[in-house]
């Protein structure tokens, strides 16, 4: 092989498999290419508009080009509050989208998931931010303007981490304990959309050591779950699958900080998109779990 055709081959295997090295300049890309940031979020208005009694728009950050960020948030509007509360994000590195996260609150709702609704009746309340990092969105960027990479940005008390530095990750960590703690109500689990593995990641991502084993017994259920849908994915700590231990992620945050299930669900380059209807009903399975939340080895 000679020189120029190796450094190609090198670059896309850099490109294709950025995870394996998180240092490297050449991140990982989707390869699936989404609408405009505020396209998106007409998106959600309009699903909002369809269904008012269901939905709350909800301004999530001010980003540093000063795009305002928004989720949408389910509950039953009936009860006027809910105690239980279950987050689902994309876009935390901007050129991970995968066009999922911004079309399962839609899918969700169009397949009557019974999983999903239920949930909502017994006081439950989900929240979807499809983009959480829209300025590295539409530059199709990793990082934020400020070259920080979001996914490394959350504290963790274990190791002196105080995190959120930028505003797209402490407006939005402030929006969610804000309202956590003004009902009170308990934080249930939180999937990070991200590409381009094929596996399901939880706690720990920083080190080797082990979450309490009733925990673990916990995440390891939901990825048995995702595994009925996704039987070529694997999932385990970041250390053991992809070979590294990132600092400051979203998953070891929300389970210190809130006690809950947190993963990063790393879909397939340039596949994930026609996957929705897979995602709609691993995601039924996990709701129908959170309404009867004890496994067999706690009853």
């Amino acid at each position: 092989m000679n020189i120029l055709k190796f450094a190609i081959s090198f670059l896309v295997a850099l490109n294709l498999h950025a995870h394996i090295d998180e240092n490297s300049e050449f991140y990982s890309d989707s390869g699936i290419r989404g609408p405009s940031f505020s396209e998106i979020k007409k998106e959600l208005a309009k699903l909002h508009t369809e269904y008012p009694n269901l939905t709350e728009i909800i301004p999530i950050s001010q980003s540093l080009a000063g795009r305002k960020n928004i989720g949408i948030l389910f509950f039953n509007k009936e009860e006027g509050t809910a105690n239980r509360l279950s987050i689902i994000t994309g876009a935390t590195h901007g050129n991970e989208y995968l066009n999922i996260a911004d079309r399962l609150p839609r899918a969700m709702l169009e397949a009557r998931s019974p999983g999903f609704l239920n949930y909502i009746a017994n006081g439950g309340a989900v929240l979807y931010v499809p983009i959480i990092n829209p300025d590295g969105y539409e530059r199709r960027a990793r990082r934020n303007n400020n070259r920080v990479d979001l996914n490394r940005d959350f504290p963790n008390e274990l190791i002196g981490l105080s995190g959120l530095s930028q505003p797209e990750t402490s407006q939005y960590v402030a929006w969610v304990n804000n309202w956590i703690t003004s009902v009170p109500m308990q934080l249930d689990i939180v999937v990070d959309y991200h590409c381009c593995h094929g596996s399901l990641l939880y706690p720990f991502g920083y080190t080797s050591e082990r979450i309490k084993r009733v925990d673990l017994a916990k995440h390891v259920h939901v990825a048995e779950l995702m595994q009925k849908y996704f039987p070529d994915y694997i999932h385990g700590i970041t250390g053991e699958v992809l070979g590294y231990f990132p600092r400051g992620t979203t998953k070891d945050f929300w389970y210190l900080e809130y006690g809950a299930m947190g993963f990063t669900f790393e879909g397939k380059y340039r596949q994930e998109n026609k996957k929705l209807t897979e995602h709609v009903m691993w995601w039924n399975d996990v709701f129908s779990y959170l309404n009867q939340p004890l496994l067999p080895s706690e009853m």
